[in-house]
């Protein structure tokens, strides 16, 4: 029995030694391995750039047609050499676009890659991947990932506007800005204009203003805007409600107000003709006294009267030069009514123009009144009037 313990004992001793003298080999190939390889790998470590994003993917969510949203992704170089962006792609060629706010990003620097999305070649939920190739050795190319989801494009129908304005309308000049700004953010409007002062147009206003219920005192007046089914008159167009008709008529077909009354045109001369026939002549008559009263022209006429009552001129006399003064008014008001100041008035429409007839005017003003002050020097000078400079012809002395 001992011999076999002693068996037993000794097997077991040499399986220990065995085991120990293996561990111990392998311990010493691994320090071995560690002390050769491990510098290396340290080395190799500390000398190479490392890339890091802080996200690798982004959601655009719901993104409207025809716009161009952006995202920029972060990131930073936590290697110790200099990083390398060597090439970026995506994964369609027209979908998105990427650049890098830098190609070369120093140890400790960050850099920036922008995406923008271009919506007008896709449509729905989209999923799409952006490329960056680098010289991080355990980085080479990193994978960005992009989504969302493009609406569907509303359609805008075109709307349609009619413009009346009259030459040397202040407040048509004023409804003109407006409409021209905001036309620039409705390319879907369309704009047609017309002279109030035109026949053809008149009978154009008449009917849209019958055909929009428009009272008859606004009627033939501007400025005034026939757009869908409404109509804007002066004060009321403005920004704001020529934008809400606008956007309420961008989404549905609509018909250009002057072709609405196309078939009415030749009733409206008539029913213009009756309108005005409708004023009687005592509504004329008194409508022409009242503008007759004008306390100027009777202070000139008396003046005039007085004067040559003074230098005692004879009756037919003072009714020869108060006639040629009321046939002077008379002529005045003539010219006015066929449409001499509609000329004068349309210089408000070329700057030059107006601005050289307004530097005559006052020069012209300017000198009559230092001639005027001139006179009245002499005057106090001399006691008489006699060499004045402004003063009546010799034929209406005489």
């Amino acid at each position: 029995m001992a011999k076999i313990n002693n068996h037993k004992l000794n097997k077991m001793n040499r399986e220990r030694t065995i085991l120990f003298s293996s561990i111990g080999v392998i311990l010493i190939l691994s320090v071995i391995f560690l002390c050769k390889f491990l510098p290396w790998s340290i080395a190799l470590a500390d000398s190479s750039p490392s890339i890091h994003f802080q996200e690798e993917s982004w959601d655009f969510g719901d993104i409207t047609p025809d716009e161009l949203p952006t995202y920029i992704f972060e990131f930073k170089n936590y290697g110790d050499e200099e990083l390398i962006i060597k090439d970026i792609k995506v994964d369609c060629e027209s979908c998105a676009d990427a650049l890098p706010s830098t190609k070369n990003i120093k140890p400790g620097e960050t850099g920036k890659i922008k995406v923008t999305i271009n919506s007008l070649d896709m449509e729905g939920r989209f999923s799409k991947r952006v490329y960056i190739f680098t010289n991080d050795p355990a980085h080479p190319r990193v994978t960005l990932n992009l989504s969302g989801f493009i609406k569907e494009k509303e359609v805008s129908f075109p709307v349609y506007m009619a413009y009346f304005y009259e030459q040397g309308c202040h407040d048509c000049d004023k409804a003109k800005a407006i409409w021209t700004s905001i036309q620039q953010k409705y390319p879907n409007l369309i704009i047609k204009s017309f002279n109030i002062s035109l026949a053809e147009d008149v009978k154009l206003a008449e009917a849209l203003g019958e055909l929009y219920n428009m009272p008859e005192e606004e009627r033939l007046l501007v400025p005034v805007i026939f757009i869908g089914d409404v109509y804007l008159f002066r004060n009321a167009i403005t920004y704001a409600s020529l934008e809400k008709v606008i956007q309420r008529n961008s989404n549905k077909e609509n018909i250009p107000p002057w072709e609405m009354v196309k078939e009415e045109e030749i009733e409206i001369k008539e029913r213009l003709i009756t309108r005005f026939q409708s004023f009687g002549f005592a509504a004329v008559a008194v409508s022409g006294l009242i503008d007759g009263i004008n306390p100027c022209a009777f202070a000139t006429i008396i003046f005039f009267i007085s004067y040559l009552a003074l230098i005692n001129r004879k009756g037919k006399e003072i009714l020869w030069v108060g006639g040629m003064f009321a046939f002077a008014v008379f002529l005045t008001y003539f010219l006015i009514g066929t449409g001499a100041l509609k000329i004068v008035t349309t210089l408000s429409f070329l700057p030059v123009a107006r601005k050289i007839f307004s530097i005559v005017t006052a020069g012209i003003a300017l000198v009559l009144g230092f001639i005027s002050l001139s006179d009245y020097i002499q005057f106090k000078r001399k006691g008489t009037s006699k060499d004045a400079k402004l003063q009546l012809s010799p034929f209406l002395k005489n």
